[in-house]
This record gives structure tokens, sequence and C-alpha cells, in this order.
């Protein structure tokens, strides 16, 4: 269908990869879009590189590989991508390639533009005291602002928190 397609040019790698990897115009090729998203995020492409990071994180197209997605998450961060922020984030918080300074470090980050998610995270690691020193007071202000950022799990952990059974 396209012939000749210029790998020079990361924009148009991105999007053929886009293609093949959504199926449009093309049959949906994950193996196909990885290998496009890999010349395109190789000359700097931040959106690619991004994608690399989730295909390699569920094993789309290329065998799941953290450690993998970690380098492409944070090389699109790098470059102010604000998407890898939060896959970012989780991977440090929850995955093989566990780091909580900077899953929180990237998590106030995210809070201070109100990230529901990052929020709700944050109230986690201080009622936990993962990095952080454990305080109940802290989370419950942290589950306070996710939850009307409108983060159900917040809204249920508050409610635990505030329980009789707590008390």
């Amino acid at each position: 269908m396209y012939g000749y397609i210029s790998t020079e040019d990361p924009e148009l790698c991105y999007n053929t990869g886009n293609r093949y990897f959504l199926g449009e115009s093309v049959p949906q090729d994950r193996c196909a879009a990885f290998r496009w998203y890999e010349r395109a995020a190789s000359k700097g492409h931040p959106a690619a590189q991004y994608n690399l990071g989730m295909m390699f994180c569920l094993g789309q197209g290329v065998e799941k590989n953290i450690a993998s997605a970690v380098n492409w998450y944070e090389k699109a961060a790098e470059q102010g991508y604000r998407l890898a922020l939060p896959a970012l984030a989780e991977l440090y918080y929850k995955s093989s390639e566990k780091n909580l300074e900077k899953a929180y470090a990237l998590y106030e980050e995210m809070a201070e533009t109100g990230n529901a998610a990052a929020l709700y995270n944050l109230g986690n690691m201080y009622e936990r005291g993962e990095w952080v020193y454990k305080s109940a007071g802290i989370a419950e202000r942290y589950f306070r602002q996710a939850a009307a950022a409108g983060h159900i799990g917040a809204r249920i952990r508050l409610e635990k928190m505030n329980s009789p059974a707590n008390c």
C-alpha cells in the first residue's frame, strides 16, 4: 500500500506504526507497528518512545519486558511527553523495576496539576509508609484531594478510614 516509506522521517514512521497498531488501511500487525515505532523512537520521537514503552509493558508485538518499558517511558518523559509520567510512576511504584523515590517524585509532580490517581497513590504511600514516613493525617489529606478530583478508590478509602471500626 505504501510502496517505499522513508525511514528517515520520524513522524512518518510514527504514523505508519499507528496504522499497523490500529489496523487502519493495513491489516492490524502489532509486530510491524513495533518496528515502525522503534524507527521513529530511535530518532527521538517522544510519542513513539511512549508507545514502545506501552508495548513492552503489555507484551504487544514484542515480549513483555518491564525494564525496557521503563527505559522508553523515561526517554519520552525526558522530552516532556506528559502521558509517559503516569505510566512511568506506576512502574516505579508497582513493578519489578520498583523505585519508590522516583515514583514519589513523579506523583508529586502530577499531583500539582490535580491528577487524581497521583493524589491517591501519594495517599497510599503515606498510609503505608512507603519511602515516606507513615502518616494517617497526610494520607487522609491526599485521599480527600483525590476524592474531590473524582477518584472512586479514594472515596472508598476515606470511608474505611473514618468508619467506627477504625476509631
